[in-house]
């Protein structure tokens, strides 16, 4: 039987993410162990570009600008389950998250992005900005986790660290 390729696209389900916790921006992130987020079905990266405007006398009819910085984020959204713990680093995160906020600490987290069939490899030092669970009568249990790209505070490693996949 002959297998062929049908479509050069994947499904979003083979992307996996994983976060790893506790860590500073300094750490090895090839050596970091990546809990993944779990029961997840949507995952979001959005990055932009800011820009300057650098209009001046001779610029003509159009406006100029150049880029000064990008920003980047990532929204995770899925099902919370009751075997968290045993599952994924979703119970642990939100545990997290309160513990560094009362501790008056920056909750952030290296997150990497993966997948057999992704032509990436992503490794983000992030701020976890929290996130929402949602427990509606005739529903699963539901929750969305929210990161902002944040400095590393070292010169050794980048907060954006992008590669081929192997």
């Amino acid at each position: 039987m002959a297998t062929c390729t049908t479509s050069q696209n994947s499904p979003g389900k083979n992307v996996a993410v994983g976060v790893a916790l506790d860590v500073c921006g300094d750490a090895d992130i090839n050596a970091l162990t990546y809990l993944p987020l779990g029961t997840i079905n949507s995952k979001q990266l959005s990055y932009a570009a800011t820009t300057a405007d650098t209009t001046n006398d001779q610029s003509g009819a159009t406006t100029s600008e150049i880029i000064v910085r990008s920003g980047l984020e990532l929204a995770v959204s899925g099902f919370l389950t009751s075997a968290d713990s045993a599952l994924s680093a979703q119970n642990a995160l939100i545990t997290y998250y309160w513990a560094e906020i009362n501790a008056g600490r920056q909750p952030t987290v290296w997150i990497k992005i993966s997948g057999p069939s992704y032509p990436r490899v992503w490794h983000i030092y992030m701020n976890y900005k929290g996130g929402d669970e949602g427990f509606e009568t005739d529903s699963a249990q539901t929750g969305t986790f929210n990161f902002g790209v944040t400095d590393t505070g070292t010169v050794a490693n980048l907060a954006v660290n992008l590669s081929a996949a192997p």
